[in-house]
């Protein structure tokens, strides 16, 4: 398994004549198959409890690799992961929630790599605020002499 011979019959004719026959076996050449995958980069919205406070946004870049599987020993080698058309996953502008800062106002656009990656984006409660208001009353007073 694994090999081809040279001479796949031998004739029967050369074996009655104490003949030596030599039959040299060539190493097969190894099976190439295409892997493809998705990877993601993955931005998720919280608030600073861990709660949700939005919905994920999931970007995807698609790549394909060469794999080459030994005839023997079965054993696999690959080429690298070449992308199939999305090289940079695109800038993100986070949400205003009011009441709350993030501590990222943009995920950052980056090169796509053949890895999942995830970006948090967490949400603080803003400090409340102490408001003062001052008011000018007028107040007219009657006084009434009674007897």
């Amino acid at each position: 398994h694994g090999y081809t011979p040279d001479q796949k019959i031998v004739p029967s004719a050369l074996l009655d004549d104490n003949q030596l026959i030599t039959v040299t076996y060539t190493k097969d050449a190894p099976k190439v198959d295409t892997q493809k995958s998705s990877f993601t980069r993955t931005i998720h919205y919280r608030f600073s409890d861990g709660k949700p406070a939005g919905e994920d946004v999931v970007q995807t870049s698609n790549w394909q690799r060469k794999v080459y599987t030994d005839a023997v020993t079965g054993e696999k080698t690959y080429d690298a992961w070449l992308n199939l058309g999305t090289p940079d996953y695109t800038a993100v502008n986070t949400k205003a929630l009011h009441g709350y800062t993030a501590d990222k106002a943009v995920v950052n656009s980056i090169q796509a790599k053949p890895e999942n990656t995830v970006v948090t984006v967490t949400y603080t409660k803003n400090p409340a605020t102490k408001v003062e208001d001052t008011k000018t009353v007028k107040q007219v007073v009657y006084f009434t002499k009674t007897r």
